[in-house]
Formats: structure tokens, sequence, C-alpha cells
């Protein structure tokens, strides 16, 4: 098999989420155990965060990973799902894996994943932690893939765990409260590790400490150490000030979105406490999350395409996250706005569309995926909330009709679906 034929088989012999959703996410670990097993558990020949939560996974382990590569720690970098390029999913100090090393792998190991028949995603991991066990990493940032407890990466025995947050995602799999879900989340707690939680919320507290005394982890909670002072004579710079340990740091930010900002306490504890491990010294150790794009290859959050008109796409695709995304909207000055909207018929569209703006005009689409919510469903949540929509099936049709439409002053957004956002950049990309 060459490259393009391995990829293939990847999407189209093993279960796979992106592509058919709950059936393909195996409970427990017995796949993943045996393949890593069969491979000499690679997972073993390095050290490991990993990070768990509803919102601000992916950005938070892109972060760290940046900061950890403007401190010379040689990285490997796991998270999902891709946008643009399989090869996303894994890289070293920013550098995708190679296309040699995906074919060679899978082709080396067909007869044992015919025979364990493991996911999609198991067979990814399995493919990260051997490529990175080859470059000789010191430090992996793993990124959940859903839930905690039962996900795949729950192999790991990690240095650090950080939990971002606990929203309402995924419930037909994690459960139908906050509760159900943090106890789900909290089951990457491990014994004798460092555990972080990023954004303290006092009715889940009690969750995390007993799983944290049970292990016994120590535990911190990031906002309780970590104070963000946002200047306003810096805003057009968006520089902040962290407060550790009675230390200042002054530092720009390359997402400039409040919800990232909320993200920072727990990725500047992780680093901190990383760092300290590594003996690494610096007189600004936090100078990665100025860079993070460009160390990391992070993309499709709170992404700038065009000024005039704006255009920006977020993968955000549950209620917290468009809530965010609408914080941030409203700070941005425009005479029309443009809503590109469509994602998959598991999310709670009935709430998603009960918070949305009555002001914005909204175009809905249907992403190319098996998952995708029909054009006409979504558009009855619209319209049973009296919001102004047009139906519209194609994503890249969506662009281009907001497009003929918006003056210089006008916004367009796009969001409600990594599937959308994905197809948005792809042809972005071509055509830019």
């Amino acid at each position: 098999m060459n490259y393009n034929e391995t990829i293939k088989f990847l999407y189209d012999h093993l279960p796979f989420y992106q592509k058919i959703g709950n059936q393909a996410f195996k409970k427990g670990l017995d796949n993943i155990e045996e393949l890593c097993n069969k491979l000499g558990n690679p997972q073993d020949a390095f050290k490991i965060v990993h990070i768990g939560g509803t919102n601000g996974k992916g950005s938070s382990a892109h972060s760290i990973a940046s900061i950890c590569k403007e401190n010379g720690l040689k990285t490997g970098l796991y998270t999902s799902p891709h946008l643009l390029d399989f090869r996303e999913r894994i890289r070293v100090d920013g550098k995708k894996i190679s296309k040699y090393y995906i074919t060679n792998f899978i082709k080396n190991n067909l007869t044992l994943i015919n025979k364990i028949n493991p996911s999609f995603f198991e067979v990814t991991l399995a493919l990260a932690f051997g490529y990175f066990r080859k470059q000789r990493i010191k430090l992996a940032i793993i990124e959940v893939g859903l839930g905690g407890r039962l996900d795949s990466t729950n192999i790991v025995n990690p240095l650090i765990t950080l939990i971002t947050n606990i929203g309402l995602d995924h419930q037909e799999i994690l459960g139908s409260s906050l509760r159900k879900i943090a106890i789900e989340k909290s089951g990457i707690i491990k014994k004798n590790s460092l555990t972080i939680i990023g954004e303290k919320q006092n009715e889940l507290v009690d969750i995390f400490n007993k799983k944290a005394s049970h292990f016994n982890s120590k535990l911190f909670y990031a906002s309780d150490i970590v104070k963000i002072n946002k200047n306003e004579k810096w805003n057009n710079e968006f520089k902040i000030q962290i407060l550790l340990f009675n230390k200042i740091y002054t530092n720009k930010i390359e997402v400039k979105s409040n919800y990232y900002i909320k993200n920072i306490p727990g990725i500047v504890l992780v680093s901190y406490y990383i760092l300290e491990y590594y003996k690494i010294k610096s007189s600004n150790p936090f100078v990665g999350l100025s860079k993070v794009k460009k160390n990391t290859g992070l993309i499709g959050r709170w992404e700038i395409l065009s000024n005039k008109p704006m255009i920006i796409c977020d993968i955000c695709h549950n209620v917290n996250a468009f809530r965010e995304i609408l914080i941030e909207i409203n700070k941005i000055k425009f005479n029309k706005l443009y809503f590109i909207i469509g994602g998959v018929k598991t999310k709670n569209w009935k709430k998603i569309t009960s918070i949305l703006p009555s002001r914005y005009i909204y175009i809905v689409c249907r992403p190319k995926s098996p998952r995708a919510i029909k054009t006409n469903s979504l558009a009855k949540y619209l319209k049973n909330n009296n919001l102004n929509y047009k139906v519209i099936d194609n994503a890249s049709m969506s662009l281009n009709y907001a497009k003929s439409l918006a003056k210089s002053d006008d916004l367009i957004f796009i969001g409600g679906s990594i599937f959308l956002v994905s197809e948005i950049l792809n042809r972005w990309e071509k055509e830019n």
C-alpha cells in the first residue's frame, strides 16, 4: 500500500467515529492494551500529559506543546480529529508525522490489526505511541478522544492530568447531567499523579476531590492559582499578565478570544510543572502562548480568514461553546452578520438555536458527513425560535451566497461542526 491507499484503509475498514458515530466508540481498553502490548508498550517510553474535558482540550494541548517547544523540550502532540490532513493528529515539535512511517506501520501490523479489529481511533493512537518512541521524545501531550474513563487514551500513566472543564456534550454516551459527565471525565485521574482542573466549577469539586483522594493524586484548581489580568490599554496587542506563585509574567497571546483566556490558567499551571519537572529555567517561560499556530499548526479556533468582509470560523459544536462564541461575536462592530451553521444530528440543536440572536441572518447547510443533521430538520429549530434563515444544502455554496450579500462592514461566521469548518478550510486553502 502507498500512503493514499493506507489512509483509505484506515477510513474504510476500521470503525471511524467521525463517520459512523457511537458505533465506533469501543468501551473499554482491551483492544488498545492488546495492540500496545504487541508493540512493546511504546507509551511507557516517555512522560505524558493527559488532557480531558468538554471544551478547550485541543487548544490547551497545542498551547502546552508550543510552550514546551519554546523551552527546548522535545514534545509529541496527539490530538483529534483533524481538519485538513490526517497527519495533523500526530506531531513532534510541531512537525506532522511522516507519510512513510504511517504506511510502514500499517503494513507491518496489518495482520495484528485484522486479528484484533480495533477502531480507527485505537489504531491511530497506537501509531502515535510508536512514532513518539521512535522519535525519542521527552514528553507527549495526549488529548482524550471522547469522555475519559473508557477512552482508549486512558491506557496511559501520566505525569500530569489536565481536565479543562465540564459541559453537556455526548450525553448519549457520557450521561445526561454535568455530574455524570464529570464522573466519566474524572476517570483519567491516576494513582500518585498530579491532577490539574483548569476551570473550577463549584458544583463538581466534590467529584474531583474524592477521585484524587482515592488515587493519592495531588489536585490543584488552576483558576485558584493562576490569575489573568488583561490590561485595557493592551487590547490591540492582547497581552496578559500571569500571576503564578508570586511571580508576574507578561505575554502576548495568539488566539484572541475570551474563551481561550479561560483555558490559560490550566495551560500555564501544567506548563509550569512540566518545566519544574525537567528543571528548565527561563525568564519568560510562557512565550509559546504567542506562537501556538506557528509552533503546532493549530487551526479552526476563532480563525479569521478575511477582514473585508470579516470571515471567521470556529469549531464550536455544543451549547457552552456557542455561548462563548456569541460573547466573542458581540465584541465586534459589524453591520449585518451572516451565520453559516450546520453540524451533526446528535447535538442539542433545540437548546443551541434557543440562544441564537434574532438579529443575525442564518444560512443552514449540511456538512459532508453521514452523521450530519438534515437542513430541513435544523431549519425547523430555527423557525421555532423565529430566526431569519435561508437553506442552502452545500457548505461551499453557503459561503458563496454569504459573500455575495456581505458588504465590507459585515461579518460572516461559520460554525456548528468540525466537519463544516473542515470543509470550508479545505476550500479556502485551495483558493487562497
